[in-house]
């Protein structure tokens, strides 16, 4: 028994550095590379890198709109509310580790509006499967501008036409799974109770015996699933979201001295190229793996183009799409009566185990 506890506590320890790891492993295949680039980094204009952080900005606010549409389909909001918990939860996962500003954001939301975190939880699952969606048509809209003749090799990637493939298909096969579970959660949820009873019971009666007292709280929050205005709403938002995230970075590949001519596209392949690079374990802010998966974007949209360039982009890329956001996440941040620093895994589970325990007794009663 106490190997098996020994066990835990390594594994625990274990996972929490993966991300660093991967981030510091990342960054130093950048950072060797950075060369004469410095060069190139500073003549790109001022008025360029403060226009693309002006665009990544308003991002943020149709996100709070998005979040609002999904929200406001269970309990009533103030928008406020919305963008201080927004800007909190991406600037915790600027700092923390792990991509707690997910939880950080649902926690914010759910103690500035009293309602369930678990319900504010499902909510914030619920923006990422409309970020998923679309994140699904861009890697298509992809595959129809990108070809990729000849392997690109970047540190540990190799990079080939199979790759952007498999991608593609990956992506869809996730959106239709995770989709259909959250269908199946809304429309019969006792079933879908009984099923994670069995599924997690053989592992843990007693963690069976909690997801099964939190999940009727959690699939209160995906009632947006039966309301199509509320989804058709949602939907334009999304698309609104990553159109400011892409069209933020068009000003800079546009003033940047590339060697060579890139092509319209550019934004989108990088976005995309991001947002699988980002999915996998990272360092907090995403340092390395930020700068990595923006060079192999590059190198997709234009083979040609220089290393030490392309690495210099990168850099400048992530200051300017993430000193907005943690400026004004620090200022939203000053409005809470609790500090996101101190936020672990242990406040998230002592939070679900008071809903466990008044669920109990509301049932009981």
């Amino acid at each position: 028994m106490r190997s098996k506890t020994n066990m835990k506590i390594v594994l625990g320890k274990t996972k929490k550095w993966i991300g660093p790891i991967l981030g510091v492993l990342c960054l130093f295949l950048v950072v060797k590379k950075l060369g004469v680039a410095w060069q190139d980094f500073r003549q790109v204009s001022l008025a360029a890198s403060l226009l693309s952080a002006f665009i990544i900005s308003w991002s943020y606010f149709f996100r709070a709109v998005r979040w609002g549409f999904i929200v406001r389909s269970v309990v009533p909001v103030r928008f406020s509310s919305l963008v201080i918990a927004t800007m909190v939860g991406f600037f915790a996962n600027a700092v923390l580790p792990a991509r707690m500003g997910e939880f950080v954001r649902a926690y914010v939301l759910a103690k500035r509006e009293d309602i369930a975190f678990t319900r504010s939880l499902a909510t914030v699952v619920m923006a990422r499967v409309f970020d998923i969606m679309v994140l699904v048509l861009m890697i298509i809209a992809m595959l129809f501008v990108v070809r990729i003749e000849d392997p690109i090799q970047i540190g540990p990637l190799n990079i080939d036409q199979s790759w952007l493939n498999g991608i593609a298909i990956s992506a869809v096969v996730f959106f239709l799974a995770l989709l259909s579970f959250l269908v199946l959660l809304y429309r019969a949820p006792d079933r879908s109770q009984r099923i994670l009873n069995k599924l997690l019971a053989p592992i843990s009666e007693r963690l069976a015996k909690k997801v099964s007292d939190l999940l009727l709280s959690f699939v209160e929050g995906l009632k947006i699933l039966g309301n199509w205005k509320s989804i058709l709403w949602t939907s334009l938002a999304t698309l609104l979201v990553w159109g400011f995230v892409i069209a933020s970075v068009f000003p800079l590949v546009q003033g940047y001295p590339f060697n060579v001519e890139m092509p319209v596209g550019t934004a989108l392949i990088v976005e995309v190229i991001l947002c699988v690079g980002l999915s996998v374990p990272n360092a907090p802010g995403f340092v390395g793996t930020f700068e990595v998966f923006t060079v192999a974007g590059l190198m997709i949209a234009n083979s040609a183009v220089a290393g030490d360039q392309a690495t210099a982009f990168s850099l400048l890329l992530h200051a300017v799409q993430f000193l907005p956001v943690i400026l004004m996440g620090f200022i939203c941040m000053l409005t809470l009566d609790f500090s996101i620093m101190k936020f672990k895994k242990s406040s998230v589970e002592e939070v679900a185990e008071k809903e466990r325990v008044q669920n109990n007794h509301g049932t009981k009663s």
